[in-house]
Protein backbone atom coordinates (compact mmCIF):
# COMPACT_ATOMS: atom_id res chain seq x y z
CA UNK A 1 0.00 0.00 0.00
CA UNK A 2 1.64 3.40 -1.06
CA UNK A 3 1.83 5.28 1.94
CA UNK A 4 1.80 9.94 2.31
CA UNK A 5 5.60 9.03 2.83
CA UNK A 6 6.21 7.15 -0.26
CA UNK A 7 4.61 9.55 -2.26
CA UNK A 8 6.48 12.84 -0.59
CA UNK A 9 9.64 10.81 -1.50
CA UNK A 10 8.14 11.02 -5.58
CA UNK A 11 7.18 14.32 -6.13
CA UNK A 12 8.20 17.75 -4.38
CA UNK A 13 5.02 19.00 -2.77
CA UNK A 14 3.41 15.64 -2.45
CA UNK A 15 0.04 14.61 -3.98
CA UNK A 16 0.12 18.18 -5.08
CA UNK A 17 3.10 18.21 -7.23
CA UNK A 18 1.67 15.58 -9.01
CA UNK A 19 -1.47 17.13 -9.84
CA UNK A 20 0.69 20.11 -10.79
CA UNK A 21 0.95 19.27 -14.33
CA UNK A 22 -2.28 19.39 -15.27
CA UNK A 23 -3.15 22.38 -13.07
CA UNK A 24 -0.65 23.69 -15.61
CA UNK A 25 -2.18 23.18 -18.93
CA UNK A 26 -5.38 23.96 -17.45
CA UNK A 27 -4.14 27.41 -16.97
CA UNK A 28 -2.38 27.38 -20.14
CA UNK A 29 -6.01 25.93 -21.68
CA UNK A 30 -8.13 28.59 -20.30
CA UNK A 31 -5.56 31.65 -21.53
CA UNK A 32 -5.81 30.26 -25.21
CA UNK A 33 -10.04 30.41 -24.56
CA UNK A 34 -9.48 33.95 -23.59
CA UNK A 35 -7.24 34.93 -26.26
CA UNK A 36 -9.20 32.99 -29.16
CA UNK A 37 -6.04 30.80 -29.63
CA UNK A 38 -7.56 27.23 -28.62
CA UNK A 39 -6.99 24.77 -30.96
CA UNK A 40 -5.78 21.14 -31.74
CA UNK A 41 -1.92 22.45 -32.03
CA UNK A 42 -2.31 25.22 -29.10
CA UNK A 43 -3.20 22.58 -26.82
CA UNK A 44 -0.20 20.48 -27.59
CA UNK A 45 1.87 23.46 -26.47
CA UNK A 46 -0.06 23.68 -23.13
CA UNK A 47 0.16 19.91 -22.83
CA UNK A 48 3.79 20.80 -23.57
CA UNK A 49 4.17 23.08 -20.36
CA UNK A 50 2.25 20.35 -18.46
CA UNK A 51 4.91 18.11 -19.42
CA UNK A 52 7.87 20.48 -18.53
CA UNK A 53 6.13 21.45 -14.52
CA UNK A 54 5.96 17.57 -14.30
CA UNK A 55 9.83 17.21 -15.18
CA UNK A 56 10.62 19.50 -11.84
CA UNK A 57 8.07 18.33 -9.82
CA UNK A 58 9.16 14.56 -10.11
CA UNK A 59 12.49 13.82 -7.85
CA UNK A 60 13.02 10.78 -9.94
CA UNK A 61 14.26 11.79 -13.21
CA UNK A 62 15.31 8.65 -14.12
CA UNK A 63 11.26 7.45 -13.52
CA UNK A 64 10.11 10.34 -15.23
CA UNK A 65 11.79 8.93 -17.98
CA UNK A 66 10.26 5.47 -17.75
CA UNK A 67 6.38 7.27 -17.22
CA UNK A 68 7.58 9.13 -21.07
CA UNK A 69 7.96 5.72 -22.55
CA UNK A 70 5.12 4.29 -20.81
CA UNK A 71 2.44 6.80 -22.34
CA UNK A 72 4.21 6.71 -26.06
CA UNK A 73 4.02 2.88 -26.29
CA UNK A 74 0.32 2.85 -25.21
CA UNK A 75 -1.48 0.53 -27.52
CA UNK A 76 -4.66 3.09 -27.05
CA UNK A 77 -2.95 5.96 -27.98
CA UNK A 78 -1.27 4.03 -31.00
CA UNK A 79 -4.56 3.42 -32.43
CA UNK A 80 -6.29 6.85 -31.83
CA UNK A 81 -3.11 8.43 -33.74
CA UNK A 82 -3.56 6.03 -36.67
CA UNK A 83 -7.25 6.44 -36.93
CA UNK A 84 -6.77 10.45 -36.65
CA UNK A 85 -4.05 10.12 -39.84
CA UNK A 86 -6.67 7.95 -41.27
CA UNK A 87 -9.41 10.42 -41.21
CA UNK A 88 -7.46 13.07 -42.07
CA UNK A 89 -6.94 11.41 -45.07
CA UNK A 90 -10.51 11.01 -45.81
CA UNK A 91 -11.59 14.86 -45.15
CA UNK A 92 -8.64 15.47 -47.71
CA UNK A 93 -10.26 13.35 -50.46
CA UNK A 94 -13.56 14.77 -49.75
CA UNK A 95 -12.56 18.59 -50.24
CA UNK A 96 -9.98 17.56 -53.48
CA UNK A 97 -12.79 16.12 -55.30
CA UNK A 98 -15.29 18.07 -55.69
CA UNK A 99 -18.14 16.49 -53.29
CA UNK A 100 -19.08 19.61 -51.65
CA UNK A 101 -19.85 22.00 -55.44
CA UNK A 102 -22.04 18.35 -56.04
CA UNK A 103 -24.33 18.64 -53.15
CA UNK A 104 -25.33 21.62 -53.25
CA UNK A 105 -26.43 21.34 -56.48
CA UNK A 106 -28.54 18.50 -55.33
CA UNK A 107 -29.72 20.59 -52.79
CA UNK A 108 -30.57 23.45 -54.79
CA UNK A 109 -32.62 21.19 -57.13
CA UNK A 110 -35.06 19.37 -54.84
CA UNK A 111 -35.20 22.73 -52.94
CA UNK A 112 -33.78 21.70 -49.52
CA UNK A 113 -34.59 24.75 -46.54
CA UNK A 114 -30.97 25.20 -45.54
CA UNK A 115 -32.88 26.50 -42.04
CA UNK A 116 -33.23 22.71 -41.15
CA UNK A 117 -29.72 21.45 -42.17
CA UNK A 118 -28.28 21.91 -38.57
CA UNK A 119 -31.21 19.68 -37.68
CA UNK A 120 -30.42 17.07 -40.61
CA UNK A 121 -26.51 17.30 -39.92
CA UNK A 122 -27.51 16.45 -35.81
CA UNK A 123 -30.21 13.10 -36.69
CA UNK A 124 -27.96 11.92 -39.28
CA UNK A 125 -24.87 11.98 -36.35
CA UNK A 126 -27.48 10.25 -33.97
CA UNK A 127 -28.52 7.94 -36.89
CA UNK A 128 -24.91 6.54 -37.76
CA UNK A 129 -23.18 6.78 -33.81
CA UNK A 130 -26.19 4.67 -32.29
CA UNK A 131 -25.54 2.03 -35.25
CA UNK A 132 -21.92 1.56 -34.69
CA UNK A 133 -21.41 2.89 -31.75
CA UNK A 134 -18.17 5.32 -32.33
CA UNK A 135 -18.28 9.02 -31.90
CA UNK A 136 -15.23 9.34 -33.69
CA UNK A 137 -15.77 7.50 -36.51
CA UNK A 138 -19.09 9.21 -37.33
CA UNK A 139 -17.32 12.66 -37.02
CA UNK A 140 -15.11 11.15 -39.91
CA UNK A 141 -17.90 9.74 -41.71
CA UNK A 142 -19.72 13.03 -41.56
CA UNK A 143 -18.00 16.45 -41.37
CA UNK A 144 -16.20 16.17 -44.56
CA UNK A 145 -19.31 16.04 -46.41
CA UNK A 146 -21.80 17.66 -44.51
CA UNK A 147 -19.85 20.51 -42.51
CA UNK A 148 -18.83 22.03 -46.31
CA UNK A 149 -22.24 21.65 -47.58
CA UNK A 150 -23.36 23.55 -44.60
CA UNK A 151 -21.63 26.28 -45.05
CA UNK A 152 -21.91 26.47 -48.33
CA UNK A 153 -25.69 26.80 -47.85
CA UNK A 154 -25.49 29.72 -45.56
CA UNK A 155 -25.63 27.58 -42.07
CA UNK A 156 -23.98 28.95 -38.83
CA UNK A 157 -20.37 26.33 -39.26
CA UNK A 158 -20.70 26.83 -34.81
CA UNK A 159 -23.76 25.32 -34.90
CA UNK A 160 -23.02 23.06 -37.45
CA UNK A 161 -19.86 21.73 -36.01
CA UNK A 162 -22.05 21.73 -32.44
CA UNK A 163 -24.80 19.35 -34.28
CA UNK A 164 -22.05 16.97 -35.26
CA UNK A 165 -20.64 16.63 -32.08
CA UNK A 166 -23.96 16.40 -30.42
CA UNK A 167 -24.93 13.91 -32.90
CA UNK A 168 -21.41 11.67 -32.50
CA UNK A 169 -22.05 11.60 -28.63
CA UNK A 170 -25.66 10.60 -28.42
CA UNK A 171 -24.98 7.18 -30.01
CA UNK A 172 -21.96 7.09 -27.68
CA UNK A 173 -23.60 7.31 -24.65
CA UNK A 174 -26.40 4.56 -26.02
CA UNK A 175 -25.73 2.12 -28.26
CA UNK A 176 -25.28 -1.36 -27.57
CA UNK A 177 -22.09 -1.77 -29.23
CA UNK A 178 -20.42 1.36 -28.13
CA UNK A 179 -16.95 1.09 -25.65
CA UNK A 180 -18.59 3.61 -23.31
CA UNK A 181 -21.58 1.47 -22.83
CA UNK A 182 -19.64 -1.57 -22.44
CA UNK A 183 -17.53 -0.56 -19.95
CA UNK A 184 -20.41 0.78 -18.08
CA UNK A 185 -21.71 -2.21 -18.16
CA UNK A 186 -19.05 -4.50 -17.21
CA UNK A 187 -17.76 -2.01 -14.54
CA UNK A 188 -21.31 -2.48 -12.64
CA UNK A 189 -21.59 -6.05 -13.44
CA UNK A 190 -24.90 -5.62 -15.11
CA UNK A 191 -25.95 -6.28 -19.19
CA UNK A 192 -25.64 -3.90 -21.53
CA UNK A 193 -29.01 -4.43 -22.83
CA UNK A 194 -30.17 -3.57 -19.13
CA UNK A 195 -28.01 -0.61 -19.44
CA UNK A 196 -29.64 0.62 -22.81
CA UNK A 197 -33.11 -0.09 -21.57
CA UNK A 198 -33.15 2.08 -18.49
CA UNK A 199 -30.93 4.84 -20.38
CA UNK A 200 -32.86 5.32 -23.05
CA UNK A 201 -35.74 7.83 -21.55
CA UNK A 202 -32.75 10.11 -20.13
CA UNK A 203 -31.05 9.96 -24.11
CA UNK A 204 -34.15 10.51 -25.11
CA UNK A 205 -35.15 13.94 -23.19
CA UNK A 206 -31.89 15.08 -23.97
CA UNK A 207 -32.06 14.40 -27.61
CA UNK A 208 -35.51 15.90 -28.22
CA UNK A 209 -34.98 18.87 -26.54
CA UNK A 210 -31.53 19.33 -28.75
CA UNK A 211 -33.32 18.49 -31.47
CA UNK A 212 -35.72 21.39 -30.72
CA UNK A 213 -32.61 23.61 -29.88
CA UNK A 214 -30.94 22.81 -33.64
CA UNK A 215 -34.16 23.68 -35.36
CA UNK A 216 -34.76 27.33 -33.16
CA UNK A 217 -31.26 28.33 -34.07
CA UNK A 218 -31.10 27.27 -37.36
CA UNK A 219 -33.89 29.38 -38.18
CA UNK A 220 -32.46 32.26 -36.19
CA UNK A 221 -28.65 31.85 -37.30
CA UNK A 222 -28.91 31.05 -41.19
CA UNK A 223 -28.44 33.35 -43.71
CA UNK A 224 -29.60 31.76 -47.31
CA UNK A 225 -26.59 32.31 -50.26
CA UNK A 226 -26.66 32.50 -53.41
CA UNK A 227 -25.31 29.17 -54.08
CA UNK A 228 -25.59 28.73 -58.14
CA UNK A 229 -22.17 29.38 -58.55
CA UNK A 230 -20.97 26.38 -56.87
CA UNK A 231 -23.82 24.39 -58.66
CA UNK A 232 -22.41 25.45 -61.77
CA UNK A 233 -19.03 24.27 -60.77
CA UNK A 234 -20.32 20.52 -59.89
CA UNK A 235 -19.11 16.92 -61.09
CA UNK A 236 -22.08 14.99 -60.79
CA UNK A 237 -19.20 11.69 -60.91
CA UNK A 238 -18.30 13.35 -57.36
CA UNK A 239 -21.22 11.99 -55.56
CA UNK A 240 -20.38 8.35 -56.60
CA UNK A 241 -17.61 8.76 -53.30
CA UNK A 242 -20.61 9.01 -50.33
CA UNK A 243 -20.19 5.42 -50.98
CA UNK A 244 -17.26 6.16 -48.81
CA UNK A 245 -18.88 7.23 -45.59
CA UNK A 246 -21.51 4.24 -46.19
CA UNK A 247 -18.79 1.84 -46.58
CA UNK A 248 -16.97 2.73 -43.44
CA UNK A 249 -20.69 2.97 -41.54
CA UNK A 250 -21.39 -0.42 -42.89
CA UNK A 251 -18.04 -2.08 -42.12
CA UNK A 252 -18.45 -1.07 -38.79
CA UNK A 253 -21.52 -2.22 -38.43
CA UNK A 254 -20.02 -5.48 -39.86
CA UNK A 255 -17.69 -5.22 -36.49
CA UNK A 256 -14.84 -4.92 -38.38
CA UNK A 257 -13.57 -1.84 -36.76
CA UNK A 258 -12.95 1.45 -36.79
CA UNK A 259 -9.37 1.47 -38.30
CA UNK A 260 -10.12 -1.46 -40.73
CA UNK A 261 -13.28 0.26 -41.59
CA UNK A 262 -11.66 3.47 -42.99
CA UNK A 263 -8.71 2.10 -44.63
CA UNK A 264 -11.20 0.66 -46.89
CA UNK A 265 -13.06 3.68 -47.50
CA UNK A 266 -9.68 5.31 -48.56
CA UNK A 267 -8.85 2.62 -50.96
CA UNK A 268 -12.48 2.77 -52.63
CA UNK A 269 -12.14 6.51 -52.67
CA UNK A 270 -8.95 6.91 -54.15
CA UNK A 271 -9.95 4.25 -56.77
CA UNK A 272 -12.84 6.15 -57.44
CA UNK A 273 -11.41 9.75 -57.62
CA UNK A 274 -8.68 8.53 -60.19
CA UNK A 275 -10.99 6.60 -62.38
CA UNK A 276 -13.39 9.43 -62.83
CA UNK A 277 -10.34 11.91 -62.88
CA UNK A 278 -11.52 13.76 -59.38
CA UNK A 279 -8.41 13.85 -58.15
CA UNK A 280 -5.33 13.89 -60.49
CA UNK A 281 -2.57 10.90 -60.04
CA UNK A 282 0.04 13.33 -59.58
CA UNK A 283 -2.07 14.45 -56.76
CA UNK A 284 -1.84 11.48 -54.94
CA UNK A 285 1.58 11.77 -53.39
CA UNK A 286 2.75 15.39 -53.67
CA UNK A 287 3.78 17.26 -50.48
CA UNK A 288 0.21 19.00 -50.38
CA UNK A 289 -2.10 16.26 -52.24
CA UNK A 290 -4.23 13.33 -50.67
CA UNK A 291 -2.23 11.54 -48.41
CA UNK A 292 1.07 14.38 -47.44
CA UNK A 293 -2.02 16.47 -47.10
CA UNK A 294 -4.50 14.49 -45.38
CA UNK A 295 -1.80 13.60 -42.71
CA UNK A 296 -0.57 17.18 -41.99
CA UNK A 297 -3.52 18.41 -41.30
CA UNK A 298 -4.14 16.28 -38.07
CA UNK A 299 -0.60 15.94 -37.13
CA UNK A 300 -1.31 19.31 -35.12
CA UNK A 301 -3.28 17.28 -32.49
CA UNK A 302 -0.36 14.54 -31.99
CA UNK A 303 1.47 16.24 -29.46
CA UNK A 304 -1.41 16.87 -27.19
CA UNK A 305 -2.85 13.30 -27.10
CA UNK A 306 1.31 12.60 -25.91
CA UNK A 307 1.91 14.82 -23.64
CA UNK A 308 -1.67 14.41 -22.02
CA UNK A 309 -1.19 10.58 -21.63
CA UNK A 310 2.63 11.56 -19.72
CA UNK A 311 0.45 14.24 -17.64
CA UNK A 312 -2.17 11.27 -16.55
CA UNK A 313 0.68 8.70 -15.86
CA UNK A 314 2.07 11.31 -13.81
CA UNK A 315 -1.13 11.76 -11.50
CA UNK A 316 -1.60 8.20 -11.46
CA UNK A 317 2.39 7.67 -10.31
CA UNK A 318 1.71 10.27 -7.62
CA UNK A 319 -1.62 8.45 -6.46
CA UNK A 320 -3.74 11.39 -7.16
CA UNK A 321 -6.97 9.56 -8.46
CA UNK A 322 -6.56 7.03 -5.65
CA UNK A 323 -6.89 9.84 -2.86
CA UNK A 324 -9.64 11.53 -4.76
CA UNK A 325 -11.36 8.15 -4.53
CA UNK A 326 -10.56 7.88 -0.67
CA UNK A 327 -11.51 11.76 -0.32
CA UNK A 328 -15.05 11.05 -2.03
CA UNK A 329 -16.20 7.65 -0.85
CA UNK A 330 -15.22 9.03 2.98
CA UNK A 331 -18.11 11.11 2.19
CA UNK A 332 -20.69 8.95 0.82
CA UNK A 333 -22.40 7.92 3.86
CA UNK A 334 -26.05 8.00 2.75
CA UNK A 335 -28.32 6.76 -0.59
CA UNK A 336 -28.22 10.37 -1.97
CA UNK A 337 -24.63 11.37 -1.17
CA UNK A 338 -23.47 7.99 -2.94
CA UNK A 339 -25.33 9.11 -6.37
CA UNK A 340 -23.80 12.05 -5.69
CA UNK A 341 -20.08 10.95 -5.47
CA UNK A 342 -20.74 8.71 -8.12
CA UNK A 343 -21.52 11.62 -10.32
CA UNK A 344 -18.64 13.76 -8.99
CA UNK A 345 -16.15 10.61 -10.02
CA UNK A 346 -17.70 10.41 -13.55
CA UNK A 347 -17.42 14.53 -14.09
CA UNK A 348 -14.34 15.27 -11.89
CA UNK A 349 -12.93 12.17 -13.67
CA UNK A 350 -13.68 13.40 -17.19
CA UNK A 351 -11.72 16.50 -16.16
CA UNK A 352 -8.80 14.65 -15.01
CA UNK A 353 -8.70 12.27 -17.35
CA UNK A 354 -10.13 13.51 -20.96
CA UNK A 355 -11.58 10.29 -22.22
CA UNK A 356 -15.10 8.87 -21.39
CA UNK A 357 -14.15 5.02 -21.92
CA UNK A 358 -11.17 5.59 -19.58
CA UNK A 359 -12.96 7.54 -17.13
CA UNK A 360 -15.26 4.26 -16.79
CA UNK A 361 -12.96 1.74 -16.62
CA UNK A 362 -10.88 3.31 -14.19
CA UNK A 363 -14.08 4.97 -11.73
CA UNK A 364 -16.39 2.17 -12.41
CA UNK A 365 -15.62 -0.09 -10.16
CA UNK A 366 -15.32 2.14 -7.09
CA UNK A 367 -18.86 3.59 -8.51
CA UNK A 368 -19.78 0.25 -7.66
CA UNK A 369 -18.49 -0.41 -4.25
CA UNK A 370 -20.27 3.07 -3.13
CA UNK A 371 -23.74 2.59 -4.85
CA UNK A 372 -23.82 -1.58 -3.55
CA UNK A 373 -23.32 -0.29 -0.22
CA UNK A 374 -26.82 1.43 -0.28
CA UNK A 375 -28.27 -1.53 -2.38
CA UNK A 376 -28.40 0.81 -5.64
CA UNK A 377 -29.50 -0.83 -8.94
CA UNK A 378 -26.59 -1.56 -10.86
CA UNK A 379 -27.43 0.16 -13.74
CA UNK A 380 -27.79 3.42 -12.08
CA UNK A 381 -24.45 3.55 -11.70
CA UNK A 382 -23.90 2.96 -15.19
CA UNK A 383 -25.94 5.21 -16.85
CA UNK A 384 -24.67 8.13 -13.99
CA UNK A 385 -21.05 7.20 -15.36
CA UNK A 386 -21.92 6.89 -19.00
CA UNK A 387 -23.66 9.43 -19.35
CA UNK A 388 -21.48 12.47 -17.52
CA UNK A 389 -18.53 10.57 -18.93
CA UNK A 390 -20.02 10.98 -22.73
CA UNK A 391 -21.01 14.87 -21.59
CA UNK A 392 -18.10 15.61 -20.63
CA UNK A 393 -16.75 14.22 -23.63
CA UNK A 394 -18.11 16.71 -26.14
CA UNK A 395 -17.73 19.44 -24.01
CA UNK A 396 -13.98 19.79 -22.30
CA UNK A 397 -11.99 21.69 -24.95
CA UNK A 398 -8.94 19.15 -24.56
CA UNK A 399 -11.35 16.04 -24.28
CA UNK A 400 -10.38 13.27 -26.98
CA UNK A 401 -13.44 13.33 -28.83
CA UNK A 402 -14.10 17.54 -29.06
CA UNK A 403 -10.84 18.39 -30.29
CA UNK A 404 -11.57 15.12 -32.97
CA UNK A 405 -14.13 17.09 -33.70
CA UNK A 406 -13.02 20.20 -34.26
CA UNK A 407 -9.76 19.33 -35.94
CA UNK A 408 -11.92 17.45 -38.29
CA UNK A 409 -13.93 20.61 -38.92
CA UNK A 410 -10.85 22.82 -39.23
CA UNK A 411 -9.57 20.62 -42.00
CA UNK A 412 -12.44 20.89 -44.23
CA UNK A 413 -10.75 24.70 -44.66
CA UNK A 414 -14.57 26.24 -44.47
CA UNK A 415 -14.17 27.85 -41.13
CA UNK A 416 -12.99 31.44 -40.12
CA UNK A 417 -9.60 31.14 -38.85
CA UNK A 418 -10.93 33.68 -36.09
CA UNK A 419 -13.43 31.02 -35.02
CA UNK A 420 -12.47 30.15 -30.95
CA UNK A 421 -12.59 26.68 -30.25
CA UNK A 422 -14.40 27.07 -27.52
CA UNK A 423 -17.56 28.38 -29.30
CA UNK A 424 -18.25 24.76 -30.41
CA UNK A 425 -19.19 23.94 -27.34
CA UNK A 426 -21.96 26.28 -26.54
CA UNK A 427 -23.68 24.72 -29.84
CA UNK A 428 -23.28 21.25 -28.04
CA UNK A 429 -26.37 20.68 -27.30
CA UNK A 430 -27.04 17.03 -26.46
CA UNK A 431 -23.77 17.03 -24.45
CA UNK A 432 -25.45 20.25 -22.09
CA UNK A 433 -28.75 18.21 -22.02
CA UNK A 434 -27.20 15.31 -20.72
CA UNK A 435 -25.01 16.78 -18.12
CA UNK A 436 -28.33 18.69 -16.88
CA UNK A 437 -30.85 15.49 -17.19
CA UNK A 438 -28.11 13.05 -15.50
CA UNK A 439 -27.28 15.48 -12.69
CA UNK A 440 -31.18 16.56 -12.57
CA UNK A 441 -32.09 12.78 -11.82
CA UNK A 442 -28.84 12.58 -9.08
CA UNK A 443 -30.02 15.63 -7.10
CA UNK A 444 -33.80 15.00 -6.92
CA UNK A 445 -33.76 10.97 -7.14
CA UNK A 446 -35.93 10.16 -9.99
CA UNK A 447 -34.85 7.29 -12.02
CA UNK A 448 -33.03 6.09 -8.65
CA UNK A 449 -34.06 2.42 -7.96
CA UNK A 450 -33.20 -0.59 -5.55
CA UNK A 451 -31.13 -3.46 -6.66
CA UNK A 452 -32.99 -6.76 -7.82
CA UNK A 453 -31.33 -9.39 -5.37
CA UNK A 454 -32.28 -11.89 -7.23
CA UNK A 455 -29.48 -10.06 -10.49
CA UNK A 456 -26.70 -12.09 -10.55
CA UNK A 457 -26.16 -10.36 -14.33
CA UNK A 458 -22.23 -10.30 -13.07
CA UNK A 459 -21.29 -10.02 -17.17
CA UNK A 460 -17.58 -10.99 -18.99
CA UNK A 461 -16.90 -8.18 -21.88
CA UNK A 462 -16.22 -11.33 -24.46
CA UNK A 463 -19.39 -12.27 -24.50
CA UNK A 464 -20.67 -8.55 -24.83
CA UNK A 465 -18.41 -8.12 -27.52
Amino acid sequence: MTTQKDIDSKFYLGPFGALLPFLAFLICILYLCTQGAAGSSTCGAAAFVGFIVAFFTMKDKRRFNELTLKGLTSSMLGTMLLAFLLAGVIAKMMAMSGLTNSLVWVAMELGADARLFPLLIFLTAVIISSATGTSGGTMTTVTPVLLPMAVAMGCDPVLSVGAIISGSMFGDNLAPVSDTTIASAVSQETTVTAVVRTRFPYCVIAGVVSAGLYVYFGYETTVQMDASHMALEAEPLALLLLVVPVLVVVLMLLKKGLVFSMIMGIVVGAVISLACGLIPFAELLSSSGLLAGGFTGMMGIFPFFYFMYIMIEVMHEGKVIEVFLAFVEKRATTRRRAEIAAGLMASVGSCLISSPTVTIVTFGPMVRTILKKFGIDRTRGANIMDGLACAFGGLLPYSATYLVGVTQAQLTGVLDPSISMLSFLTRSFHCWALLIVFWASILTGIGSRDEDPNDDAVHDVIDTL
